[in-house]
């Protein structure tokens, strides 16, 4: 979901189902129900399933995937345009040293409905930010963006857990209304690398 035009049809690459944080029906038709984890059983190492990992080789640069934090499901927010919903969604990469590079979206719809199948919008505002990130017990710490809590969404159909962050926006970006809104990101890949360079760029291939 790189592109100006975004449709939703099916999941995210490596995402193990589709849902909303709210218990309403999400791109997969299933229910989701979300919980935090306690904190006494949250590991160590929960964070790290999420953060930022090259998936492939430069001597195949074409399929080339990079491991990212992504919002399972939008949220929507308060602001319409043309009368249509406004979505926002976020991607973070968590860097080994304790960096990170995010990429906020807000999206108008065209036609649909957010969360459903075949959704169609553009996107109508856009930042990055970065920053760096800390780990306190289940929560994480992103500088000038927000934080997010070890959280476990659990599906109806299969009753499996998927562990995800719960994550609250705490400094508005663009539309304010983000910061009363939460996002559940979970384990994705993308084909675009950290910082948003290109796979040119990134493998030192001249352009």
């Amino acid at each position: 979901m790189r592109n100006n035009i975004f449709v939703i049809t099916a999941c995210l690459v490596l995402v193990s189902a589709c849902g909303t944080s709210n218990g309403s029906t999400g791109a997969s038709g299933q229910v989701v129900r979300q919980k935090a984890l306690e904190s006494s059983k949250v590991s160590d190492k929960f964070f790290d399933q999420f953060k930022y990992e090259v998936q492939g080789s430069c001597n195949d640069p074409g399929h080339l995937l990079f491991r990212e934090a992504y919002s399972w499901s939008m949220a929507i927010l308060d602001t319409k345009k043309d009368d249509q919903p406004v979505t926002a969604e976020l991607s973070v990469q968590l860097m080994d040293d304790q960096s990170y590079f995010a990429s906020y979206i807000e999206v108008a719809t065209i036609k649909g409905i957010p969360n459903s199948g075949n959704w169609e919008g553009y996107e109508i505002f856009k930042k990055r930010v970065s920053g760096t990130y800390k780990i306190e017990g289940d929560t994480i710490y992103l500088s000038d963006l927000g934080y997010g809590r070890a959280t476990t969404n659990l599906f109806r159909e299969s009753e499996k857990p998927a562990q995800a962050i719960e994550f609250h926006i705490t400094k508005a970006l663009n539309d304010p209304s983000i910061t009363s809104k939460i996002l559940i990101l979970g384990g994705s890949s993308t084909n675009v690398p950290a910082n948003e360079v290109s796979i040119n760029q990134f493998c030192g291939i001249k352009e």
